[in-house]
């Protein structure tokens, strides 16, 4: 998905450029549009993301990024609209990415299942350490099935 991001992006901008070569100041409208439409498309797709580190968890969605401590993590479940990490105190933090796949089927692991179980596992160690910190191990690769 972020492939079909970045090349509609470029091919936006081209196709803008073209434009502005072709027609000037009146192709204003049309310019303005690609710029609108590249930065929705990094706003939503390419901007989100969830990045773990040594003191926290950093979540990029919304306006404002929020990093959140290891201790203060309680628990993280996988859906479709992304990862809900719950907080101490009740309050919650929401991670577009990584989303549960939509064609998983029912009981199997997703990479977002695997990054849920993950953090959890990351916070419990932080709250009480025992044994070596909890490392992060990739989902294996989905096997490609043949299209007809």
């Amino acid at each position: 998905m972020r492939i079909a991001v970045y090349v509609g992006s470029v091919v936006l901008a081209v196709l803008a450029w073209r434009l502005v070569s072709i027609f000037g100041f009146t192709a204003t409208i049309s310019v303005l549009f690609a710029v609108g439409v590249v930065a929705s498309l990094y706003w939503s797709v390419l901007r989100p993301k969830l990045v773990a580190g040594p003191d926290g968890v950093l979540v990029v969605s919304g306006r404002q990024p929020v990093t959140v401590a290891w201790r203060d993590i309680r628990r993280c479940e996988a859906g479709s609209t992304g990862l809900t990490i719950g907080l101490t105190g009740g309050s919650e933090v929401t991670s577009r990415w990584p989303q549960r796949d939509r064609g998983a089927k029912p009981g199997e692991k997703t990479a977002a299942d695997l990054a849920a179980a993950y953090l959890v596992r990351r916070a419990e160690w932080a709250r009480k350490p025992k044994g070596p910190v909890p490392v992060w191990e990739p989902p294996p690769p989905r096997p490609k099935t043949r299209s007809r």
